[in-house]
């Protein structure tokens, strides 16, 4: 976990880091004279701040191209394994320069080179120009490290805020977090979490002999920590005499007393003032009330005795920074303390602070800041003021509900977010003296009680109901700072307003009703068809409704927020909704089966994040590819301006289908018959033989040792692994040998026998009756001209899924190869594109992250290039034969060895990026369109396509 550096480590990077700041946005910025003192400057301040024993400044390596032909790193961190591509001031940190090689290459294309060179491990890749670094951390996705979205840290006044992230420079234990770029917010709220975390453990067997183990330990983990927090925020501090009484009341009690102190002490904070014993703990008497519910009957709550480590631990985190906790990030790491089968079993992902605002900000948050700009643009004082108070007022009546809650992180952040803002507005009218009566001592208006939630798991209940009560304390205190008077933080509110409950079955009206509703927020439970159990499954089927088709066994369990938030919407059309998927719910079957009966039954999409790598506090992190979907009723009477965000940046939309696309709405399903004039496909041989008629090399020699007779009969065979791999097998395939011939070589007649057996004891009839012919296969596919072979199941890190083109004479393909006979160099050419990979990446099934390539759902359905041209037919064979070519000059490589996107020959894959090329032309492409603009070009022509289609059959 974290170490947390001492109190006093950063406290004079006020005064230091500006000066920093300043000489280098002054400076001229020039990558060749000034990139090693601008690095050791910043890591000399870093690590005079951080005290790192060992810290290893700059090692400029020499990395070897080619034989005579070396270059120079910018800059190599070997302690803490950073690669750093420098360049000067102005050049921007995205855009593809031309090298000296020739090649055209982004920064980050250049350090990764850079990195495929380099003998030493690198775990980070720094760009840099002087005013902006873009830190990657490579870990997140080692295979396309491209993909990765950088952290961006600015040389500005931000610095100050930013610079504790960049610790990672410096510190190597912090390249083993979730998240190295930790704040020191963060880096404070992991350590509080790491300590409550002992508390559980050390606490847990004392608990076990008390009813409701569980819940009683929750309960006081709950209190210990708000108590924390309180005194260590000045809640339990007196202001007249500074006396803390909740520290001196425990810092007097030994250890063996340490039960029934805790267990007085809660009691006390649950009862008013006034109704306290009058001969009580004077040190307790001087605490306030707390209320809210969280001390709520502590006195039916017994707490067994401690032991000297619990009560010396509990002591000592009373001087700890607990008002600097982020309780968003807090609440969904303290959840995370549950053991992971049970996360598993409730398809639980922790969401960082980023995630959550790639929901809320273009939900509602954009808008709000919008309009709040638009208030404080008001020239007239008076209007100004009462636009600035209406819009406050507006915050005040905005309600959210987040219907899978979890530790609550979505509702507290977001309510986080609504204060900050509110307290802007704040500042903006107590800047003008008469905008506040000085009688009013509490100018806030939005409260904790706009914000609902609803989720199954009790434990998390209260770590949310927890959560938003440390945020609302912090939030005072910041309003308190801006006019110089401290706000009343206790009695806590009661916040009954975060119900337990299942979410699926649970009416959402009755936790906040839909006329008072403003937006549906959250991240649901993940968990994909094949892993629910038969009571999860039931609850997807209730939420769903009688009326829904009963594909829906094919639905990912969060479809079943999507309907009920759909169904709410259509109830309350001013209700707006935006909810984290797994990227599934908008690829494949999944979209026809969830998306057709929500947007015929008024539901659009109004903004959307395409595929982006989940990225959470959690120590264990979910290893998934999301997307967020915004939604509205078409009855909406607000709608916003359509918005698309990819790894490359915000696109505006006319429109946002299914596919999260900017194209027209399109249900692509599976298709018996090709939608273009192209081979039909099928899949390979299916044998059914419990292995009698596979052999390896060895076996095959010794088999024919023992029955010479049956060497025509034996081929290679080729399975996905066979193909990928290299592995070679044979298959000894009679189905065209006479029976007589058989019988005359008793060990294949052996071989044919035990078919006959293993197919006639199948539960599956037509496996059963192909026991009458056992030599043949029971799926027989055998082409006679050359023919393509993709595999059905590919690896997701490959760029290009590795087609052959095979001759009959090559040998059998299994069941697990698809193949299409009289296929073409064309057809390999353009199934061997990018463009096609943009379609498979879409609508291909996955089994992990490997695509699953489906002949009705891909191939049959992915549109062709129209009407092409002798001399475009030319060139696209001519390309094709270069891929074949470039493969040949590797005959000792493998195919996967040949496709590993780290190990890709230079050869191979130029004349890729050539036959892209050509491919994108033959369609009509600029050659500057993104993935995603081309798959909507591609979803587009599909339309068109199978419109056309239906016309044709119709005549």
């Amino acid at each position: 976990m974290v170490q947390i550096p001492d109190n006093v480590a950063f406290t004079d990077l006020q005064s230091e880091i500006p000066k920093f700041v300043h000489k280098w946005l002054k400076a001229e910025g020039n990558e060749t004279s000034e990139t090693t003192s601008f690095w050791n400057e910043l890591l000399t301040l870093l690590n005079a701040h951080a005290h790192i024993a060992g810290v290893s400044f700059l090692d400029q390596a020499r990395v070897p191209f080619a034989p005579h032909h070396v270059k120079r790193l910018d800059s190599y961190l070997p302690l803490t394994q950073v690669l750093i591509e420098q360049k000067s001031k102005g050049i921007a940190l995205d855009k593809p320069q031309l090298q000296s090689d020739g090649a055209v290459l982004t920064p980050l294309q250049q350090a990764l080179r850079y990195r495929s060179k380099f003998d030493q491990p690198v775990r980070f890749i720094v760009l840099c120009n002087f005013q902006k670094l873009w830190l990657y951390n490579l870990s997140l996705n080692p295979t396309h490290p491209e993909l990765i979205t950088p952290k961006i840290v600015r040389v500005d006044d931000s610095l100050v805020d930013e610079f504790y992230g960049l610790r990672f420079l410096i510190d190597p234990a912090l390249g083993k977090l979730p998240d190295p770029f930790v704040t020191q917010t963060t880096a404070l709220s992991m350590y509080a979490v790491d300590q409550i975390s002992k508390v559980c453990t050390l606490m847990a067997p004392l608990y076990q002999e008390q009813k409701d183990a569980q819940v009683q330990l929750n309960k006081f983990c709950m209190r210990l920590v708000f108590c924390w927090y309180a005194n260590k925020s000045g809640l339990f501090t007196d202001a007249k005499t500074g006396i803390n009484h909740f520290q001196a009341f425990l810092e007097g009690i030994p250890p063996k007393c340490g039960h029934w102190a805790l267990y007085h002490l809660f009691q006390v904070l649950d009862t008013p003032s006034d109704e306290r014993f009058k001969s009580e703990n004077p040190d307790l008497l001087a605490l306030p009330y707390v209320d809210g519910g969280l001390f709520y009957e502590a006195s039916k709550d017994l707490i067994p005795f401690l032991s000297d480590e619990v009560w010396k631990l509990i002591l000592a985190e009373l001087y700890f920074d607990w008002d600097k906790i982020d309780p968003a990030i807090f609440g969904s790491l303290y959840e995370s303390t549950l053991s992971n089968d049970l996360r598993r079993s409730a398809g639980m992902h922790y969401t960082s602070v980023e995630n959550i605002h790639k929901l809320i900000d273009p939900l509602f948050l954009d808008e709000l800041k919008a309009e709040f700009a638009a208030c404080k643009a008001i020239k007239a004082a008076k209007k100004r003021k009462a636009q600035l108070l209406a819009f406050q007022d507006k915050l005040s009546k905005l309600t959210f509900l987040d219907p899978a809650c979890g530790s609550g992180n979505f509702l507290t952040e977001t309510y986080l977010s609504l204060r900050r803002l509110e307290n802007q507005v704040i500042r903006e009218l107590n800047a003008n003296q008469g905008f506040f009566d000085l009688n009013d001592l509490n100018p806030v208006k939005v409260k904790i009680d706009q914000f609902y939630g609803l989720e199954l798991n009790g434990f998390a209940v209260a770590v949310a109901k927890t959560a938003l009560w440390i945020a609302q304390c912090q939030m005072m205190d910041a309003t308190s700072a801006i006019f110089d008077h401290q706000i009343e933080r206790l009695p806590l509110t009661q916040n009954d307003w975060i119900k337990e409950g299942n979410a699926l079955t649970t009416p959402w009206t009755e936790v906040v009703p839909a006329e008072k509703l403003s937006y549906i927020i959250g991240n649901p439970p993940f968990s994909g068809a094949r892993q629910m159990d038969a009571a999860t499954k039931q609850d997807l089927k209730t939420a769903l409704g009688p009326k829904w088709s009963p594909k829906n066994g094919d639905l990912d369990l969060v479809c079943g927020w999507f309907k009920k938030a759909h169904d709410l919407m259509a109830q309350a059309p001013h209700v707006k909704s935006a909810l984290v998927a797994t990227n599934s719910i908008c690829q494949g079957t999944a979209v026809a089966n969830l998306w057709a009966p929500l947007q015929q039954g008024g539901t659009e999409i109004i903004f959307a994040h395409r595929s982006f790598l989940w990225k959470s506090e959690a120590a264990q992190q979910a290893a998934v590819y999301c997307v967020i979907v915004g939604m509205v009723n078409l009855a909406c009477p607000n709608k916003c301006a359509k918005r698309i965000f990819t790894e490359q940046g915000e696109l505006s939309a006319a429109h946002i289908n299914a596919y999260l696309l900017d194209a027209p709405d399109v249900f692509i399903g599976e298709r018996s018959q090709p939608l273009c004039p192209v081979p039909k496909g099928s899949m390979g041989n299916q044998p059914i033989d419990d292995g009698n008629y596979l052999f390896t090399p060895q076996e095959k020699a010794e088999f024919l040792k023992r029955e010479p007779q049956a060497a025509p009969y034996f081929q290679r065979w080729f399975g996905s692994e066979e193909l990928l791999q290299g592995k070679e097998r044979y298959c000894l395939y009679l189905g065209t040998c006479p029976d007589a011939k058989i019988a005359a070589m008793p060990e294949a007649q052996k071989r044919v026998d035990a078919v006959r057996h293993f197919r006639s004891q199948s539960k599956r009839p037509s496996t059963a009756r192909d026991a009458a012919e056992p030599a043949k296969f029971c799926h027989t596919n055998i082409p006679k001209t050359p023919f393509l072979v993709i595999p059905e199941v590919s690896s997701g890190r490959r760029d290009y899924i590795p087609i052959a083109l095979m001759q009959p004479q090559d040998g059998l393909c299994s069941n697990l190869l698809n193949i299409f006979p009289d296929a073409t160099l064309v057809h390999f050419s353009i199934l061997s594109s990018a463009v096609h990979m943009t379609w498979v990446r879409m609508f291909a099934g996955r089994l992990k992250m490997d695509y699953r390539y489906s002949i009705k759902l891909v191939y049959n359905c992915f549109p062709w290039p129209q009407n092409l041209s002798s001399k475009q037919e030319q060139a696209l064979s001519a390309a094709a034969q270069a891929i074949l070519d470039a493969r040949a000059a590797n005959p000792n490589a493998t195919l996967a060895q040949l496709y590993d996107p780290e190990t890709m020959p230079a050869a191979l894959k130029q004349a890729h990026e050539v036959n892209d090329r050509l491919v994108m032309q033959a369609y009509g492409f600029a050659l500057s369109l993104s993935p995603v603009q081309v798959l909507s070009a591609l979803v587009t022509l599909y339309q068109k396509l199978s419109t056309a289609n239906k016309s044709d059959k119709k005549h």
